[in-house]
């Protein structure tokens, strides 16, 4: 396997990997409704996981994708997923 096909795979794993995370961002969301003000211990346990996640799939992203285009990304991303959550 040449570099250049190595750099294509590495580049479509991290991009769905940047999707999973969009994905734990707008779960917290969800869940962080739920908590009610983070009073209730299981909606604030896995609020506080998928923060996690979403942190740890973003840094995960970042080693091959640019920090601008993987905020600008996220933030379009989360912006469509809510519009879809909340209709």
């Amino acid at each position: 396997m040449n570099t250049q096909n190595k750099n294509y795979y590495e580049f479509i794993i991290n991009l769905y990997i940047f999707i999973f995370s969009n994905f734990f961002w707008n779960f917290f969301k969800h869940l962080a409704k739920n908590a009610d003000g983070f009073t209730k211990f299981i909606p604030s346990f896995e609020s506080i996981i998928t923060i996690i996640l979403c942190k740890h799939c973003l840094s995960q992203v970042m080693k091959t994708i640019s920090a601008l285009y993987t905020y600008a990304t996220f933030a379009g991303l989360c912006i469509i997923a809510t519009t879809i959550l909340e209709l």
